[in-house]
C-alpha cells in the first residue's frame, strides 16, 4: 500500500503551558503540493515554544511511547488538565483529498502512591501526568456528514468491568468479538494510564488488531490509526531547544535525519560527540554517508567550500542480542578543501545549521511535518531568510518555526506567519494585510509601538523603569 500524504491543518492549545487558549492553522488555501511554513513570532513567554511543544506530545502519543518528565508541567497553573486538538487532512496515493481527521487528548495530574517495594518511610505520594479524554475522529474530505468516532471511555470504578456500551465506538474494529475481549481492553487502558501514553496508539490495541481484528474494517478507523502512527514516527519531526543546546554547550550535535529507499524508510537522529569519536554499528554507519552524502550537496551552497564527512578512525565491536555486533569508530568533521576539522572548530551557528539541514532537505522534497523552536538561533539572518524564501516557493511539505529574528519577516507571505499576543485567552493571531509598500516586519513593529490589533502583541516595557532598574541593581550591596 502507497502510503498516502497526512498533513497537519491545525492546532488548538486548551490550558496548555501559558495558553488558556490559542488556534492557529497551519494549512492555508492554496495549490495542492505548495510548501505549508508557519513562522510563529511573539514576546518573550508568550506562547511559541509552547506550540513546539505540544507538536513534540503529539509525536510521543501517536509514536505510542509515553510522555516523559519534561511535559509535567504542561498544565496552565490553576488548571485541572490540559487539551490538545490536532486537525489533519489526509491524501490518497493519486494526491486527491480523502479524509479530515480530527485527533483530540487530554493530560492531567494525578498522584500515586510510591512504589511498595522500595519501602522506604515518609515517602509522599508522586505527582504524574496521565493521559485521557482520548478521541480520534473523521470524516471525508468533502463531506458534511457528522464525523466518525473513535472514543477513548473515561476509567470508572463504578462501570461493571464487563459492560461493552462505553466501548461502543470500538465496534466496528472487532465486530461480534468486542464483548469477550472488554477486560483486555480495560487493562490495556489502566496501563496506558499508567504510563502516561496513548491508549489509542499503543502496542496493546494494534496487538488486538492484528489478532482479533476485523480484516477489512469499515469504516477503516484501523487504516487510518496505522497510517497516524507511521506518520509520527517517520515523517513528524521536532526541534527542540533542549537538542539544540547540546550544540551551544559544545558537548554533542544531533543529526536529524529522513532517509527513503525503494523498501524502506529510516529515520531519527544520531547524537555526534562534538569533540570525540563514537562507536557506531556498520548498518548505521552506511545510513551517516547517504545522510552526509545529500548533506554536501546543499551545504557548499550556504556555505561556500564547506563540506561535512564522516571520519573512520578504528573498527571495533559492539555488543549485541546473542553475538558482538560489528562497527566503527567514527567522528564528524568538517571540510574546507584540503583542510578536514573536528566539528568543534565550526561555530555554533555552522553547527546548527548542519543539524536540522537534513530535515529541511525532506520538507522541500516531501510530505515531512518539521518544526524546530528558534530556528534562527546561530543562522546569519540574511541567509535565513533566504532559505525560507526558497522553501515557501518551491517546498512541498511542512515547516513550522519560531524565531526572534524579523528577517522573514521580509520574505514570507503573511499567510506563512502567525504571532502571539499578551492576551493568554486568544494567543496566536494572523496580522491583516499591511498596506502598500509596507512589508510585514514594519506592520509588525508599528503594532508593537502602536497597538492597532484587538489583542496587543506585545506587553509593552518602559526604558526609564529599566534605566532606574539597573541603577538600583547596581547599588544594592554595594558602597556608593
Amino acid at each position: 500500500m502507497t502510503q498516502p500524504s497526512i498533513r497537519l491543518k491545525r492546532i488548538e492549545l486548551h490550558n496548555f503551558k501559558n495558553v488558556k487558549f490559542g488556534a492557529v492553522d497551519v494549512i492555508v488555501p492554496k495549490k495542492r503540493g505548495e510548501m505549508d511554513i508557519l513562522g510563529v513570532y511573539g514576546q518573550n513567554g508568550s506562547g511559541k515554544t509552547a506550540l513546539v511543544d505540544a507538536l513534540a506530545i503529539l509525536k510521543q502519543l501517536l509514536s505510542g511511547a509515553p510522555l516523559g518528565a519534561s511535559v509535567r508541567h504542561a498544565i496552565t497553573q490553576g488548571a485541572d488538565s490540559a487539551r490538545l486538538v490536532y486537525t489533519f487532512e489526509t491524501y490518497s496515493a493519486s494526491e486527491e483529498p480523502a479524509f479530515e481527521v480530527t485527533y483530540e487528548v487530554s493530560l492531567r495530574k494525578v498522584f500515586r502512591a510510591p512504589d511498595q517495594n522500595l519501602d522506604l518511610p515518609g515517602m509522599l505520594p508522586q505527582k504524574h501526568l496521565e493521559v485521557f479524554g482520548e478521541r480520534f475522529s473523521y470524516r471525508g474530505a468533502k463531506s458534511k456528514a457528522a464525523p466518525k468516532i473513535l472514543a477513548v471511555p473515561e476509567m470508572s470504578s463504578d462501570a461493571p468491568i464487563d459492560s461493552p456500551e462505553p466501548w461502543k465506538t470500538f465496534r466496528p474494529l472487532f465486530n461480534g468479538q468486542l464483548g469477550t475481549l472488554i477486560p483486555d481492553l480495560v487493562v490495556a487502558q489502566k496501563s496506558a494510564a499508567e504510563k502516561a501514553q496513548s491508549f489509542l496508539f499503543s502496542r496493546t490495541l494494534f496487538d488486538l488488531f492484528n489478532t482479533k481484528g476485523v480484516a477489512d474494517p469499515r469504516p477503516p478507523l484501523q487504516t487510518l490509526l496505522r497510517e497516524f502512527a507511521h506518520y509520527a514516527i517517520c515523517r513528524l519531526f521536532v526541534i527542540r531547544t533542549s537538542e539544540t543546546g547540546l550544540i551551544t554547550l559544545n558537548m554533542a550535535l544531533p543529526l536529524s535525519f529522513f532517509h527513503q529507499e525503494p523498501r524502506h524508510t529510516t529515520t531519527g537522529t544520531f547524537l555526534f560527540p562534538i569533540d570525540r569519536s563514537i562507536p557506531l554499528p556498520k548498518d548505521s554507519v552506511e545510513t551517516v554517508k547517504k545522510v552526509l552524502e545529500a548533506l554536501n550537496v546543499v551545504l557548499p551552497t550556504l556555505v561556500p567550500g564547506l563540506t561535512v564527512g564522516l571520519k573512520v578512525l578504528a573498527n571495533t565491536l559492539l555488543p549485541g542480542e546473542g553475538k558482538a555486533l560489528e562497527a566503527q569508530e567514527v567522528q564528524l568533521v568538517s571540510r574546507r578543501g584540503d583542510y578536514e576539522l573536528p566539528m568543534a572548530h565550526e561555530s555554533e551557528g555552522i553547527k546548527k545549521l548542519i543539524s536540522v539541514l537534513h530535515l529541511l532537505i525532506g520538507v522541500y522534497n516531501g510530505n515531512l511535518t518539521v518544526a524546530i523552536d528558534e530556528l534562527d538561533a546561530g543562522i546569519f539572518e540574511y541567509l535565513l531568510g533566504e532559505l525560507l524564501r526558497i522553501l515557501e516557493a518551491h517546498g512541498q511539505g511542512q515547516l513550522i518555526f519560531t524565531s526572534h529574528n524579523l528577517r522573514p519577516l521580509e520574505t514570507l507571505d503573511k499567510h506563512s506567519l502567525a504571532f502571539t499576543t499578551t492576551n493568554p485567552d486568544n494567543r496566536y493571531i494572523r496580522l491583516p494585510k499591511p498596506p502598500p509598500k509596507r512589508n510585514i516586519r514594519d506592520f509588525y513593529y508599528r503594532d508593537i509601538v502602536v497597538g492597532e490589533q484587538e489583542d496587543c502583541v506585545y506587553d509593552a516595557t518602559n526604558n526609564s523603569e529599566i534605566a532606574l532598574a539597573f541603577r538600583k541593581a547596581g547599588g544594592s550591596g554595594n558602597a556608593s
